[in-house]
C-alpha cells in the first residue's frame, strides 16, 4: 500500500502532466485566426528591409516596383505610428484567380471575393500578411499596401484585443493614414450632407461588419467607409495625431473605446461624429453660398428725407455656378423707413418696387465673407404726379390768358367796325 507521501508525489506529478499538456493547447487557441501562407512554389525574396515578399517566379519575373511600393508605404505608416522592427509577409498574386485561391487555400469556411477586391491583410507582427495584385492590376499600390499595413500596425499595438477594435475606427485609420477619400467618396459624403444622410456611428458599423447584407447595400458600405475615414480625418485636425494614437494605447487596456475618448479628449465618439457632421455642413453652406453671415442695413427715405414705411427691398443673387443663384432675400422697412437683411456673399441686384407715388429703384452690390454694409435707399417721385401737380398750378394762369385773348378779340372787332363805319361816311 503506498505511503502518504507517495501518494501526494503521484497527485502532484500528475497535476504538472496535465497543467503542462494545457501549453499547447492555450497557445493553438491563441493562433487560430487565419492567416494566409503562400504556395510551396512562390520564391522569397528578402532583400527588402520591411517586407518578405512572395511571388510566383513562373509568372512574375521583376518585382522592383512592389518593392519600391512597400517602402514608401513603411515610410508613411512609421511616419504616423512611429518605425517598427518586425518584418510583415506580402504575397504577390499575379492575377484575381491566383489572389482567390491564396486566401482560400486551407480556409474551411472561404467567402465569395469580388473580383473588384485586390488586397487583404491578417495578423499582427511577424505573423502581420498582406495578400495583393500585381500591380497593373491596382490603381495605385502604394495607397493600398499603407492601407493593409495600418491595419497590421493597428493590432500590433494591440496584441490582446486586435480584432475587437470598432470596425470605423480601424477603417477609418487604414483610409486616414492611406492618402484620404477620393474625390467620388467626398462628392458622396457632401451630397450626403446636404441631404441629412450622413451616418451615426452605429450604422457606420453595422455597414462595415456586414458588408454582404441585402438590406444595407453596396451604396451604404462605401458611405460607411467613406465616412469613416473623413471622421478620423477630423479628430486628428481637431485633436492631434498624439491623441488618436493615446485612444488606441487606452483602447488597448479596457477594451472600450467611449472610455478611451473620454479619457483623452472628453467627448464620445457619438458626439465627435456630430461635431464632424455640424462642421461639414457649415463648409458646404459657405462654398454653396448659402451662408447667410453677410448683412445689409440702412434706410429708405424720399428726396425730401422723409422715412417710407412698409417699402419692400428684394435682393436677388447673381453669383453664377452657385447654388444659391437666382435666390431672393427680402426686407421691409419699419416706420422709421430702416430695414435689415442677412445675405449670402457675392453680388446681388437690388430692386424696389416704389410705393405711394415714388419711382422704383434699380441697382446693384457686391458683398464680401461676413461684411457688414451700411446701405441707405433714396426715391425720386414719381414723372405723372409731378406732371399732375404743375397742371393744376398752371389751369388759373390759362383761364386769364384765355380772358385776355377774349378782351383783345373784341377790341379788334370793334376797332375794324369803326373803321369801317367813317369810311362808308
Amino acid at each position: 500500500m503506498m505511503s502518504l507521501t507517495g501518494r501526494l508525489c503521484c497527485i502532484t506529478m500528475t497535476l504538472i502532466v496535465v497543467i503542462t499538456a494545457l501549453f499547447p493547447v492555450v497557445g493553438a487557441a491563441a493562433s487560430t485566426e487565419f492567416v494566409p501562407r503562400p504556395p510551396g512554389d512562390f520564391y522569397l525574396n528578402r532583400d527588402d528591409p520591411h517586407f518578405n515578399v512572395y511571388y510566383d517566379s513562373t509568372m512574375v519575373s521583376d518585382i522592383g516596383s512592389v518593392v519600391i511600393s512597400a517602402d514608401a508605404a513603411y515610410d508613411a505608416v512609421a511616419a504616423f505610428f512611429g518605425p517598427y522592427d518586425y518584418r510583415v509577409n506580402i504575397i504577390l498574386a499575379s492575377d484575381h484567380d491566383q489572389y482567390v485561391s491564396i486566401i482560400t487555400l486551407n480556409l474551411p469556411d472561404s467567402r465569395n471575393i469580388p473580383e473588384d477586391e485586390d488586397s487583404s491583410n491578417w495578423g499582427y507582427g511577424e505573423q502581420g500578411t498582406i495578400v495583393i495584385e500585381m500591380p497593373d492590376r491596382i490603381e495605385n499600390i502604394t495607397d493600398a499596401l499603407k492601407h493593409e499595413l495600418t491595419h497590421i500596425v493597428m493590432r500590433t499595438r494591440l496584441i490582446n484585443n486586435g480584432y475587437a477594435l470598432p470596425e470605423w475606427f480601424s477603417e477609418g485609420m487604414a483610409i486616414y493614414v492611406s492618402g484620404g477619400l477620393s474625390n467620388d467618396s467626398m462628392a458622396m459624403l457632401e451630397g450626403a450632407a446636404r441631404n441629412d444622410r450622413l451616418l451615426t456611428i452605429s450604422q457606420m458599423e453595422d455597414a462595415l461588419k456586414h458588408p454582404i447584407d441585402p438590406v444595407l447595400g453596396d451604396k451604404d458600405l462605401s458611405m460607411a467607409r467613406a465616412q469613416s475615414g473623413m471622421l478620423i480625418k477630423y479628430i486628428v485636425e481637431k485633436y492631434g495625431r498624439e491623441s488618436v494614437k493615446q485612444i488606441l494605447q487606452n483602447f488597448a487596456a479596457n477594451s472600450d473605446l467611449d472610455k478611451a475618448f473620454l479619457s483623452q479628449i472628453g467627448c464620445t465618439p457619438d458626439e465627435i461624429n456630430a461635431g464632424m457632421m455640424a462642421n461639414l455642413k457649415a463648409e458646404l453652406a459657405a462654398r454653396d453660398r448659402q451662408e447667410t453671415a453677410q448683412r445689409v442695413y440702412g434706410y429708405v427715405a424720399g428726396q425730401d428725407g422723409e422715412p417710407i414705411e412698409g417699402q419692400t427691398i428684394l435682393f436677388t443673387s447673381m453669383s453664377n455656378g452657385s447654388a444659391s443663384f437666382g435666390k431672393v432675400y427680402r426686407a421691409v422697412t419699419d416706420k422709421f423707413g430702416y430695414y435689415d437683411v442677412n445675405l449670402t456673399y457675392g453680388s446681388f441686384t437690388v430692386h424696389v418696387e416704389g410705393l405711394s407715388g415714388y419711382q422704383p429703384f434699380d441697382s446693384n452690390i457686391t458683398l464680401a465673407k461676413n461684411e457688414v454694409r451700411l446701405y441707405n435707399i433714396t426715391l425720386g417721385m414719381e414723372k405723372l404726379v409731378s406732371h399732375d401737380f404743375s397742371a393744376s398750378n398752371n389751369a388759373a394762369g390759362d383761364g386769364i390768358i384765355y380772358a385776355l385773348l377774349a378782351v383783345l378779340n373784341l377790341a379788334s372787332i370793334l376797332l375794324i367796325a369803326i373803321v369801317f363805319w367813317r369810311v362808308r361816311k
